[in-house]
Formats: structure tokens, sequence, C-alpha cells
């Protein structure tokens, strides 16, 4: 995923857009992550079906660097949560140590302690602009709830 993150960020990609069903992409990350991060407490609550018309593969790469950061910045032994509603897509974690300046985490480069390169969030960013993805990163004390707003990816 690390090298389709950097291909995607040097080269300008073409989007390919299509009907899928966002609960299974969400559903594949989540298996992949919960079965490294077995020592959070996951709680899920996803509608049966959100279809969405739009670049499966960069859909996908957004979900994996939001919750790879989830996992990675998670307190030992805290929780992830995610969920939909009224097509918003909430992923929701306890972070070890907060987010100390949320208004620079996409930013190229810019990290905030020794770990990850810094780069995730800002693909994060220049594929919901590309996709028009509204999101949006609330945080409160150690709770970080990041959140995408998909209804201008409505079929």
């Amino acid at each position: 995923m690390l090298h389709k993150n950097l291909n995607n960020y040097i080269d300008n990609m073409s989007f390919e857009k299509n009907e899928f069903n966002l609960v299974d992409i969400l559903e594949e990350q989540i298996s992949f992550f919960a079965s490294m991060y077995t020592e959070l407490d996951w709680s899920i609550e996803l509608d049966d079906e959100i279809l969405v018309y739009s670049d499966e593969s960069a859909v996908s790469r957004i979900l994996y660097n939001i919750i790879n950061n989830a996992c990675r910045y998670n307190k030992t032994r805290g929780f992830i949560k995610i969920y939909s509603k009224d097509r918003k897509l909430c992923i929701i974690n306890d972070s070890y140590g907060g987010i100390k300046n949320p208004n620079r985490v996409f930013e190229r480069f810019y990290k905030e302690g020794e770990r990850g390169i810094g780069i995730g969030l800002h693909i994060v960013e220049k594929l919901c602009l590309e996709l028009d993805i509204d999101k949006s990163l609330e945080v409160d004390n150690n709770i970080v709830k990041f959140c995408l707003d998909l209804d201008k990816l409505t079929i």
C-alpha cells in the first residue's frame, strides 16, 4: 500500500469511476487491520450497503490510510469505532497522545512524533479533493474522529 500511495503522490492519476458497495471495502480493510491489532477493542456499526460512484482503488487508499493511522496511533488496549449514518462514515480512535495540531495533519511530511513519514494523511487530503469527498477531523483530548461525507458520491 505504501508503494501505491507513493505512486499516487508522484504521478497524476486518472480516476475510473464505477459503482461499488463501500461496505465491502470497509470489511476487507477492517479484517486486515483487526487481525494485526487484536489488542484493540473494535466496534463496527455499518449499514448493510453503502452504494457509491467513485474510483474504488482511490477510496480504498483513503480508508486504508485513515484506519492505519487509527491503529498505529492508538493507545495500548484502546478502541476503534467505525460507523455509518446518513451517508457519513466515521472512524473514531483512542489516541495515545491526541493530535496537537489538527489543522496541520494533512500537510505533506508533517508529523507530530517519530513514527511515520508524514505522507498518509496528505494523500488522503489529495484524494478527497480529487474525488470531491468532504472530510472532517475532530480532536477531543485523546479521542480522534475522522468522518467522510459520502453525499456527493450518491448514485
